[in-house]
């Protein structure tokens, strides 16, 4: 651990004083965040059903007869994506959560909580187990266990005039959390809670988004993040419940009004030490995405058939260039809070110019200067390994792996001990090595050779900060070798090797020698398939080589300029009471406080807590005077709006003000 970089919170201090935060205080990691569907193995919220798969139909000849789209289409799916009815024709609408879990994610096993509003038929089927049903509280119970299979959410009828919708799915390890408005997941928020920065771009859909106007988006109440993306308003509590700068992307056609008001929304809510990222779209230079598509389309559009060949980045300049000016407008009273950034096709060298000049917008007028003068940072990516994974190298890959497991049948031979069991431990050991001495040699050479220094130079002559968008491992099978099994697990074992673990740590060094500021590993938490290993995690209960790397390298002082108010980077704790009465201190941050069974008293420190005292005689201590708050009561939420903060309730008996100290009011008294 670094000297003076994490701040220790004690359980009990002697005063009530609060401490500033807890985590680290000079992060220097950024990393990007996986996307939202019913398979992920992130698990970043407390209801489940936010990474739901959106509803669909089955009609008794098709399964799936009626997608996504057409139920929107129809009317059958209302604006927050909730069933209103049923199509003619279909036998049921079906929603799926926990897909293929790994079983690894112990996390995941025990008891939920369904609840709904509205009435229906809903039956949960699948891996869901011990299912018990109360059709007067609108409540499910069920067992759940990790492994291949959905649970499954089936709607065989809902009432017109009042539907089934607003389904929550919660662990009844995390009810408590739930009922005082917790969002996210306290053991993912354990493993993200001291990054420096987050992407958001996978979370916002960002590839072949449609969105256009802000009448699109995704808002905190649709059905499940799952269908159009992750809302602002989420993002910004994340990254203000952790204390890390975001990094958004504006979808390829939005328009105007769209990037004003997300800017806005973000000048206003994010918390002002931290920095909010903003860049175009995500590869517009990448043909297998919509967007590139798209863009080529617009530019022939602008500027007609006879434009040249890069006309299509030149448009991605000049959009980019515009959407600077108008965040720029929106932050112009606070414009140390923003940095504009243009990413560019790192393997490309040279396609970058006409991004950053865009020499047709220029002379139309459409934009007065060219783009890169708008820009702060200039993003590359960090990948290394994908030559491994292409169809004339499969051949040599599976060589290595046969003298691999000669050797190990060899030292077995040698020792005495069980040959099948020495391949089963050991049958990939010097194919690992043969590997990484291939990728040094390779991809993760030039990169850091060749690469990385001539993008450096660039950012350095036009005095933007070279960043990365996203970087890491790139070992996975290309074409035909998707298909190939023994490639895939042993691509999946070596993305999770010792070996892999050192060739990060090259890599990062690497970067910082290149002038990089902050690395961005791509991505936090994923399950590895033929596709990819593409998360540093593979599940939340997973403990990786490559994961540790980037975690100390998280703990390394930062080593550019980029001064914040101190505490930026802190966050708040997550704390719960024993059986016996307890005394729970919170920090100055946003804190999580849960009391048991007990009497107990729970202090807040002017952050937005979050209070349930459990099923004792509980007792809150809040700062200031009661007359500097607005009380509500929400349901079974009491709300707090004072102080510049929001503290919410929930089973509380009594309230205490620090500046009244002895003065003991009832909720009764106080709403």
């Amino acid at each position: 651990m670094m000297v003076g970089l994490f701040v220790a919170v004690a359980m009990a201090r002697s005063a009530d004083a609060p401490l500033p935060g807890t985590g680290l205080t000079a992060p220097s990691l950024a990393m990007g965040l996986n996307g939202i569907v019913d398979r992920t193995t992130q698990h970043p919220f407390i209801n489940v059903m936010k990474t739901a798969s959106p509803w669909i139909g089955h009609s008794a000849q098709e399964r799936g007869a009626f997608s996504t789209a057409a139920l929107h289409a129809g009317g059958y799916l209302d604006e927050r994506g909730w069933p209103t009815a049923l199509p003619e024709g279909a036998r049921a609408l079906e929603s799926y959560v926990l897909t293929d879990q790994p079983e690894g994610a112990t996390h995941l096993r025990g008891r939920y909580l369904l609840r709904y509003a509205g009435n229906g038929v809903l039956r949960v089927t699948g891996r869901a187990d011990n299912v018990r049903y109360n059709y007067d509280t609108r409540e499910i119970r069920f067992d759940y266990t990790p492994g291949d299979g959905s649970v499954v959410l089936r709607l065989r009828e809902t009432d017109a005039k009042d539907p089934l919708r607003d389904i929550t799915i919660v662990h009844e390890d995390h009810l408590a959390p739930h009922a005082a408005g917790a969002i996210f997941n306290p053991l993912w928020i354990d493993r993200i809670a001291d990054l420096r920065l987050l992407r958001f771009t996978d979370w916002q859909l960002t590839n072949g988004s449609d969105q256009v106007t802000w009448a699109d988006r995704p808002t905190p109440l649709d059905a499940t993040y799952g269908w159009r993306g992750v809302p602002v308003e989420v993002m910004v509590a994340l990254a203000n419940r952790i204390g890390a700068d975001p990094w958004v992307n504006m979808p390829h056609a939005a328009d105007d009004a769209y990037m004003r008001a997300f800017a806005t929304y973000m000048r206003d809510h994010l918390n002002p030490g931290l920095k909010v990222h903003v860049e175009y779209s995500n590869e517009l230079w990448n043909v297998a995405f919509p967007q590139a598509i798209w863009a080529q389309e617009a530019a022939t559009s602008l500027w007609g058939e006879g434009a040249p060949e890069d006309a299509w980045m030149q448009f991605a300049g000049m959009r980019a260039a515009q959407m600077a000016d108008i965040w720029r407008t929106v932050f112009a009273d606070a414009p140390g809070r923003l940095s504009l950034v243009a990413g560019v096709h790192t393997a490309w060298p040279g396609l970058e110019v006409p991004m950053l000049t865009a020499p047709l917008a220029v002379a139309a007028g459409q934009i007065d200067a060219p783009p890169v003068t708008r820009f702060d940072a200039y993003a590359v990516s960090g990948f290394f390994g994908h030559e491994l994974g292409a169809e004339n190298m499969a051949t040599t890959v599976e060589s290595w792996i046969t003298a691999s497991r000669a050797v190990a049948r060899a030292r077995a031979a040698e020792t005495g001990t069980n040959p099948e069991a020495a391949v089963a431990a050991h049958g990939y050991e010097l194919a690992f090595d043969l590997a990484a001495q291939a990728l040094r040699q390779g991809s993760l050479g030039a990169l850091l050779g060749e690469i990385l220094p001539y993008h450096a130079e660039v950012a350095a002559r036009h005095d933007l900060q070279l960043v990365m968008y996203g970087g890491g491992s790139h070992v996975v099978g290309n074409g035909a070798v998707t298909g190939n099994a023994p490639l895939t697990d042993f691509f999946t074992a070596f993305n999770y090797a010792p070996q892999m673990g050192a060739l990060y740590e090259e890599l990062l060094a690497g970067w910082r020698a290149a002038g990089g500021t902050f690395f961005n590993a791509f991505v936090d938490v994923a399950a590895a398939s033929r596709w990819g290993s593409w998360g540093a995690l593979r599940h939340l209960n997973d403990d990786t080589p490559r994961w540790n790397v980037l975690m100390r390298a998280n703990a390394t002082q930062p080593h550019w300029d980029d001064p914040r108010p101190p505490g930026t980077f802190l966050h708040g704790a997550l704390r719960r009471a024993g059986d016996k009465a307890a005394r729970l201190a919170g920090t100055a941050k946003a804190d999580i406080l849960i009391g048991g069974p007990g009497d107990d008293i729970l202090i807040g420190q002017d952050g937005d807590d979050r209070l349930h005292g459990g099923t004792g005689k509980d007792r809150a201590i809040l700062p200031g005077l009661r007359t500097d708050y607005e009380i509500v009561q929400e349901g079974a939420q009491v709300i707090l709006r004072g102080r510049g903060n929001i503290v919410t309730m929930v089973a509380i008996e009594a309230v205490e003000f620090s500046g009244a100290q002895g003065q003991v009011h009832t909720l009764a008294d106080l709403i």
